[in-house]
């Protein structure tokens, strides 16, 4: 049959397929695209001067215990899985569940051992994606389990989690609020209100959970007083829900004992990059050896104490693209969005 002679309504549908085939196409390319130039991004960054440690949670293998997933305390049941479906780049990103019937190591963990110890007059910096669902959001850990859950903690890998040396971020008492402390808790990363870098003891009210870079940059959020801000010197970090955002850190380690110490954080959003941490003239101290360090870190979302009987929606908490160096990390690129397709409209 030729073109011409075919009838109206045959003419028609191969019209509406052939179009779809079109826009579909354009569609994968765009998406395939990005995700190639996340990849190459992220590779660019993993493979640069200084890592000590790289990880883009691709391979199935890392999704085992040899490979640095350990299963919930005490059991062989995993909380750790390979998520294929929501990544920030490459094939894969690590989800923990965070389900109900759990005691305090909710969902298990994720260990990497760096390639170089991190002691006296040395500094290092991290860098990671993480993403939150609505459920780890909204949820209110600590009324109903008067508990909170941890995102990371830096610390010696020759000694426990739970020591001198250590770095962790944790969620706030209030929702969805990342704050730091060292010493397994012991000690808060607070600072001062009126001199934003310096630490203060939480004995002496006022003081920051966070602090930016300035009055005027990063979130500066006090004590008590939990108003979210937008990274401009005021107001409080909350965690973004169903959002990749990248956490970067600098730790520089000065004397064990001393305060000479001094730990940073930013979250870089769309390439914009925000501090909430800033503490100076902070003392860290060793785990009674003066050649141990920083070289290890943990991801797990523990909240310590928790009661198994308490009862909540499941959660969900994603990493991918982990960078630690002993030298400055490059911001991951912000890459756009596909476009969509203009409005077809067929009378």
């Amino acid at each position: 049959m030729k073109g011409e002679d075919m009838p109206l309504a045959p003419r028609f549908a191969y019209l509406v397929l052939g179009l779809a085939a079109v826009l579909g196409c354009a569609t994968a390319s765009a998406q395939t695209t990005t995700t190639d130039t996340a990849t190459a991004d992220f590779n660019a960054r993993c493979t640069a001067a200084g890592v000590v440690d790289c990880q883009g949670f691709d391979a199935s293998s890392v999704f085992t215990q040899a490979g640095g997933l350990n299963p919930i305390y005490g059991t062989t049941t995993y909380g750790g899985f390979q998520d294929t479906s929501v990544k920030m780049s490459g094939n894969s990103s690590l989800r923990f569940d965070i389900v109900d019937g759990t005691g305090a190591d909710v969902a298990g963990s994720f260990t990497s051992n760096f390639s170089k110890t991190f002691s006296q007059n040395s500094t290092f910096y991290v860098q990671f994606a993480a993403r939150f669902d609505s459920n780890f959001i909204n949820t209110n850990w600590n009324a109903i389990a008067q508990t909170t859950p941890k995102l990371v903690d830096f610390y010696d890998g020759a000694d426990t989690p739970c020591a001198n040396i250590e770095l962790t971020t944790v969620e706030w008492y209030t929702p969805a609020l990342p704050t730091m402390y060292s010493e397994c808790g012991a000690r808060g990363l607070t600072a001062s209100t009126t001199n934003i870098t310096s630490w203060q003891s939480t004995s002496q009210v006022p003081y920051l959970l966070q602090q930016g870079t300035s009055t005027t940059d990063g979130y500066n959020c006090p004590y008590g007083q939990y108003t979210a801000g937008t990274g401009n010197g005021t107001g409080c970090l909350f965690y973004p829900a169903n959002t990749w955002v990248t956490f970067y850190y600098q730790v520089s380690v000065g004397t064990w004992g001393q305060a000479n110490s001094s730990v940073q954080a930013w979250i870089i959003v769309n390439g914009v990059k925000k501090q909430w941490i800033d503490v100076r003239n902070y003392t860290l101290n060793s785990n009674g050896s003066s050649t141990g360090g920083f070289n290890k870190l943990m991801f797990t979302p523990y909240m310590t104490n928790k009661s198994s009987s308490v009862v909540y929606p499941t959660g969900h908490m994603w990493i991918d693209e982990l960078v630690v160096s002993s030298q400055p990390i490059a911001a991951p690129q912000s890459q756009p969005l596909p476009e969509p397709p203009g409005q077809v409209q067929v009378n």
